[in-house]
């Protein structure tokens, strides 16, 4: 199959672009380096002679595994990976012809149509599409390379990912492969010829026809622009300065004391006692109680026993039991004790911190628990009793919000989002729901909105802030793409030190009933009609 270019423009010519002003890793499939663009001039030619693979990187490197550049996006679509392939016929059920025919025609209609969204809602994407013998690969280009250093690899890779997240997560895709988020991917070389067909991996148009070759900065043309690479950066460390918070918040909990003070007073400390009186505790725990009470001078088998009674599973009138408890106790002294002694080393109870992670603390109920008292930091504690008191917004929400043509539904998962939209059987958008009753009564008197911090969670696509006052006659709406792109700042408040907070100015809100529903509606409406964003 020949290939065509626009106007003066030779494959040469091409491949020169194709490899950038930055270096690149090519391989078939071993890697090597090279900042030599016509290095991959020759590649291409000599993997074609001795039918090879001609494989390059799809984005820039520095050195041999050092990627310094995110130029392009990269997604492969296919019908059948070649480890899916061996298995099945490992297994003696070959992949048939017939099934494979019918996999390329939902796999193209798939991507046909993934192709169409990506120029919705003003994004005017232009992706170079690339026929491979089982697929396509997808690239989307970024308009401007963003290059980093090696030590901010990681945090790059998370960019990579953010940024193909958002356009796989346009639709469901069932032929996409899942290692399209992998930054240091290698891919074939588009104008290549494929070692096992011999045809050209030809480059197709959104309708997957073969099209002129263009050069590269048409697609940058219609890239991915620096803002929203941004946008996403600016996401990204808003998620790491939430991560941090939490972490102070565990760190600001946790016991001080080691507390072994009190279990080398002979005392067994009070969330061991609460575990012996409720006569419940798990493995682990029971493991744990082993060395607290030999810590606090119980050290003998028949002392253990006489402990370990207090569990419900303990039974004085079934032997068996009884030898159960017996051997257990038995192999705690011999494999975990002995070895200890014989070293000359100390045998020691675990510590407060240590069973704080476990979730045994009981917290403030303890004495020696020294986080009681002192508010923690970054979010508040989670509230039970709160939590249920103020569930009644949620109901009220279902009584006010209406989306013609669509279902809202309470979230059956309580640690989910508040409220579910559903359309034909399936979720496709949500409303968390905020009670604004201490400070909002009538006028909203303030010139931003604090979204919560711990919210974040909730920010997916298709995804609402919904705040009422205290008696439910002023709310407002605020789309969490809108909450998460605002300005993070820390407070302290009643219940915590430092919480985090997405600072909304007000004029970026929906406000009252009637608007907030003429806006969902719209927007649920225009996303089904063009489809999802």
């Amino acid at each position: 199959m020949n290939l065509e270019f626009h106007g003066t423009l030779t494959q040469t010519d091409w491949l020169y672009e194709w490899f950038g002003s930055l270096g690149r890793e090519l391989g078939n499939p071993a890697r090597f380096f090279t900042d030599n663009p016509n290095i991959l001039v020759e590649f291409v030619k000599k993997c074609a002679e001795e039918k090879t693979p001609c494989f390059m990187s799809v984005n820039s490197y520095s050195a041999y595994d050092r990627p310094c550049g995110i130029e392009k996006l990269f997604f492969e679509f296919d019908i059948a990976k070649e480890d899916e392939v061996k298995k099945r016929e490992e297994e003696g059920k070959p992949i048939t012809e017939e099934e494979m025919k019918q996999r390329k025609v939902e796999m193209e209609f798939e991507l046909k149509t993934w192709l169409s969204k990506l120029s919705f809602d003003g994004r005017n994407i232009a992706p170079l599409v690339c026929k491979t013998r089982r697929g396509y690969h997808v690239y989307i280009f970024l308009s401007k390379v963003f290059t980093f250093e090696p030590k901010h690899f990681e945090f790059a890779k998370k960019v990579y990912k953010k940024l193909c997240d958002r356009f796989t997560n346009m639709m469901d895709l069932k032929y996409v492969d899942d290692h399209n988020s992998n930054i240091k991917q290698l891919a074939r070389v588009p104008t290549s010829i494929h070692q096992k067909s011999g045809e050209v991996c030809i480059i197709v148009d959104n309708n997957l026809v073969q099209t002129k070759i263009r050069g590269l900065n048409y697609f940058r043309l219609y890239g991915i622009i620096p803002v929203e690479v941004a946008r996403i950066i600016d996401l990204l460390k808003k998620e790491e300065k939430l991560k941090k918070a939490k972490e102070e918040q565990l760190k600001a909990e946790m016991p001080k004391s080691r507390g072994w003070v009190q279990v080398r007073q002979g005392k067994i400390r009070p969330c061991f006692e609460k575990a012996l009186d409720v006569g419940e505790a798990c493995h682990q725990q029971r493991l744990a109680l082993l060395l607290e009470a030999y810590c606090s001078s119980i050290i003998t088998v028949e002392g253990m026993m006489e402990l370990f009674s207090r569990f419900h599973d303990y039974d004085e009138n079934i032997p068996n039991s009884k030898h159960i408890c017996r051997t257990q106790v038995g192999w705690f002294f011999e494999r975990q004790v002995k070895p200890l002694l014989d070293a000359g080393k100390e045998v020691k109870p675990y510590k407060c911190s240590t069973i704080f992670k476990h979730g045994w603390c009981l917290k403030e109920e303890c004495p020696i628990y020294k986080g009681g008292g002192k508010k923690p930091v970054g979010y508040k504690p989670f509230d039970p009793v709160s939590y249920e008191k103020n569930r009644w917004v949620e109901d009220f929400l279902l009584t006010k919000i209406n989306i013609p043509d669509f279902v809202i539904q309470k979230n059956s998962d309580k640690h989910g989002i508040d409220i579910n939209v559903w359309k034909d059987g399936k979720m496709i958008g949500g409303i968390e729901a905020e009670w604004h009753g201490r400070h909002w009564k009538d006028k909203f008197l303030f010139e931003t909105v604090h979204c919560l911090g711990r919210k974040f969670k909730y920010a997916q696509p298709h995804c609402f802030y919904v705040m009422v006052n205290e008696d439910g006659s002023q709310v407002l709406m605020i789309p969490f793409d809108i909450v998460i792109a605002s300005k993070m700042i820390s407070l302290n408040n009643a219940y915590c030190d430092k919480e985090v907070y997405f600072d909304v100015p007000v004029e970026k809100c929906v406000w009252g009933w009637t608007r907030i529903n003429e806006y969902l509606s719209n927007y649920f409406h225009q996303m089904m009609k063009v489809g999802k964003p």
